[in-house]
């Protein structure tokens, strides 16, 4: 028996599922399963983060999230490391910028290290007025992204708007582009893993 050849090209960057998983192959698709509001989209810009500080070409479509929604949010994540006030939320957080109302020391620091940690990574966050399949491939040309290239994509089909064959011509455009690379789609949830859509 022989084994298709497997060539570590990423980490997941987390001691646990490196420990367990190993490493992202080239050539494999990683599906991240949870509910809502469990952390998929926290953990692939980990990934993300992680593998383009090692030097290894990253693009992160969150189409979920409006223009800067996620520097905000990176933002914040780390004005509460620096602050130290774990229990404050994002919306509170936003109140306090709103308000003028933050510690400007501390929201310079953190604006800085998250422009830093995503300065990096090719990001493409959701327009006003959606995407089609053919902006996706425009944008993957743009981007200049191999078709061995990994690439991380968060989405929704209601990010996306409408699109003449629904997901299914979405997501087939995304893997005959990237064929021969690493594509991530944290998308998934534990309702369509479920016996019932088994």
């Amino acid at each position: 028996m022989k084994f298709r050849d497997t060539k570590p090209i990423a980490t997941y960057g987390i001691r646990f599922l490196d420990k367990f998983l190993v490493s992202i192959n080239e050539g494999e698709l990683v599906l991240i399963g949870a509910n809502s509001g469990c952390g998929k989209s926290t953990l692939a810009q980990h990934i993300a983060k992680v593998n383009t500080k090692s030097g290894v070409k990253t693009a992160l479509f969150s189409l979920e999230n409006s223009q800067g929604d996620t520097l905000r949010r990176e933002i914040y994540r780390n004005y509460k490391d620096l602050s130290g006030d774990w229990k404050m939320s994002f919306r509170e957080f936003n109140k306090m910028v709103y308000d003028n109302n933050v510690n400007e020391e501390l929201f310079d620091k953190a604006e800085k290290i998250a422009k830093e940690d995503l300065g990096n990574i090719w990001l493409y966050e959701k327009p006003a007025d959606g995407f089609t399949v053919e902006d996706l491939k425009r944008q993957l040309r743009e981007m200049e992204l191999l078709g061995t290239d990994t690439v991380f994509i968060h989405s929704s089909m209601k990010s996306v708007g409408d699109v003449e064959g629904g997901a299914d011509t979405v997501i087939d455009a995304w893997m005959e582009y990237f064929k021969e690379g690493l594509l991530l789609l944290p998308t998934h949830t534990w309702k369509q893993m479920s016996e019932e859509y088994s």
